[in-house]
């Protein structure tokens, strides 16, 4: 994460709840979530290497819910583009395209055929549906396909956080630039956003009534 979350929590005095992070990878953010006092969080990682880490972390906590597949606007099947070098935090559903140009250590050599679902439609248990009231995204380009189908989840969705791509960055393609990301986001306010050189960064997105 580019913005430190601590930091932001006491900036906004964000009243987290719970946390549906989407491309968790190994669950680095965790011990983060826990000292800020969430403990109800949702793991989504579509890569089985990467997944099987999440279980043999998470799998014995009770507040702790995890899912093997990546977030879409439509249910089914996808090839996931995969690498090694980044240990494979830069797989994506997106094909490679400055990304090759500007990281030219991370080649993507292989493929996985992962299962995509809607948000609104993954079966995490839901008690109190208020309590999960921050969506955090790291989904390499895919982001706009993602708040697609999360049109009811973002009903009860307060805080987003999420990776972002400037309009001609092109790191993959069709990737979701950040104008597009402002409008499907037209209930919220982004008010934080760090930028790195190759045009991708992370940014802060806040429900415009909780500000």
């Amino acid at each position: 994460m580019l913005l430190n979350l601590t930091q932001l929590i006491k900036k906004y005095n964000l009243k987290i709840s719970g946390v549906i992070h989407i491309g968790a990878h190994h669950g680095e953010e965790v011990p983060e979530y826990h000292a800020n006092g969430i403990k109800d969080i949702v793991l989504i990682e579509p890569c089985a290497p990467a997944f099987k880490v999440l279980q043999n972390k998470f799998a014995a906590s009770h507040h702790i819910q995890l899912f093997n597949l990546a977030c879409a606007a439509v249910n089914g099947e996808a090839v996931m583009f995969t690498e090694t070098a980044n240990k494979g935090q830069s797989n994506s559903l997106l094909q490679p395209m400055r990304h090759l140009q500007h990281y030219p250590d991370i080649q993507f050599k292989g493929t996985e055929r992962v299962y995509v679902m809607r948000l609104d439609d993954i079966p995490y248990s839901r008690p109190g549906m208020s309590r999960y009231n921050m969506i955090n995204m790291d989904v390499q380009g895919a982001e706009g396909p993602v708040i697609i189908g999360a049109k009811e989840t973002l009903d009860r969705i307060d805080y987003v956080y999420t990776e972002v791509n400037e309009d001609a960055a092109q790191l993959y393609k069709n990737a979701t630039g950040i104008s597009y990301l402002d409008d499907l986001l037209k209930e919220f306010t982004r008010v934080e956003t760090s930028w790195t050189q190759q045009g991708w960064g992370d940014a802060l997105y806040i429900r415009s009534s909780k500000l």
